[in-house]
């Protein structure tokens, strides 16, 4: 039975879907038992972000057995969060975040452990032109997706300080999506009419939006609610209206806090998934200074042939939950051809974009290869 049939048949009876969860829930969590049986483990425990305790992590990470073991865990953990939602649980435990916010994208999912977390917020630092935006894009389209496949059943509220926002490359994943999740809209519905997008001029502008998000958020339960923000990028509201001073230092930090803990409040309120681009800036000299800090994972950002750092500094890295990190680099090849005395003439050169977990609660360091393509940003398994 296909996709479209199921979701016919689930929903003329709406607990059939609700025991066929449970079956598949019990199944993949049986395979995941199995698989950690295989482990030697330590005395480190794990708690996924759904809240459910899935078992110890393994101490000894060991090739194609380790990573089958994460697909499976990341399957169950699906599976686990999508009937406590089906089943209602989700009101019992109101301080619980069960559901993520899917990339679609399977590779990249599993990377994440299912995609953006919710009652969180999650920093995403990149050069320009390395796909923090079509990121941004994606998900705001995806969340709109059903529970049961990885998606909020939810609007999104994109707030956008870089300009122009790009209108054109949204209706173009848009396209992309419709087609491939047409089963789950009607005829004629448009995904782009539940992403609200403003846009702001200022981080005293994003505080004063930020006052009115509530009775927004509030009345959008009535339709389809708001569950994702996106600030894309926080970056740019700070670029140029404070200066190098004690002063204004202080009063930007200040205002990072502000704008941190009203999301923060906002994500746990309404268990919402946040998501924040940055910018980086070129790291100079030895590594040393507030710049020079290790925070996470990577002794250093590399992009571009160019060390890097996350823009903002130490002040703004304690106000996120997670920072993933963006690169981008030149990859020779193969060589075109070559000349007669035997030199090199041309060199082919292909772009390499990999997505790295800088600090995460709920993540180990890792690392995947992407691609952009006309249809979305997608993982790459090599």
């Amino acid at each position: 039975m296909d996709d479209s049939s199921m979701q016919r048949l689930f929903s003329t009876c709406p607990k059939l879907e609700k025991l066929y969860l449970i079956e598949k829930a019990v199944h993949v969590l049986n395979e995941a038992a199995e698989l950690l049986a295989c482990f030697p483990f330590d005395n480190e425990t794990h708690l996924f972000s759904t809240g459910i305790w899935l078992g110890p992590v393994p101490s000894k990470p060991d090739g194609f057995r380790d990573m089958k073991s994460r697909i499976v865990m990341t399957d169950a953990r699906f599976a686990v969060a999508r009937v406590m939602y089906n089943l209602d649980v989700v009101k019992a435990l109101p301080n619980i975040h069960l559901v993520d916010s899917t990339f679609g994208c399977p590779i990249l999912d599993r990377l994440l452990y299912g995609g953006i977390p919710c009652d969180s917020i999650t920093e995403i630092v990149a050069e320009s032109g390395s796909g923090k935006t079509q990121i941004c894009l994606q998900l705001s389209l995806h969340a709109q997706l059903p529970v049961s496949h990885g998606g909020l059943a939810a609007s999104s509220l994109y707030l956008h300080t870089e300009f122009p926002f790009p209108f054109r490359r949204l209706h173009q994943l848009c396209l992309s999506f419709r087609s491939s999740n047409a089963h789950h809209f009607p005829v004629n519905d448009n995904p782009c009419d539940r992403i609200f997008v403003q846009s702001v001029h200022s981080a005293d502008h994003l505080l004063e939006i930020m006052s009115k998000t509530d009775p927004f958020i509030e009345n959008s339960k009535n339709q389809v609610p708001v569950r994702l923000i996106v600030i894309d990028s926080i970056a740019a509201l700070f670029r140029s209206d404070f200066d190098n001073t004690p002063v204004e230092l202080k009063r930007r930090s200040s205002l990072f806090f502000k704008i941190s803990s009203k999301l923060k409040a906002l994500a746990k309120r309404f268990n919402l998934a946040v998501l924040v681009t940055n910018q980086v800036v070129d790291l100079v000299g030895p590594n040393e200074g507030i710049n020079g800090l290790r925070i996470g994972n990577l002794g250093c950002l590399h992009t571009s042939g160019r060390r890097v750092c996350p823009a903002l500094g130490l002040a703004w890295a304690n106000c996120v939950n997670s920072r993933l990190f963006l690169s981008r680099n030149e990859e020779v090849i193969r060589e075109e051809n070559e000349q007669s005395n035997g030199q090199s003439c041309d060199f082919v050169k292909k772009k390499m974009r990999k997505l790295y977990v800088v600090f995460a609660p709920h993540l180990p360091e890792s690392s995947c290869e992407f691609e952009i393509t006309r249809e979305g940003l997608f993982g790459v398994e090599r």
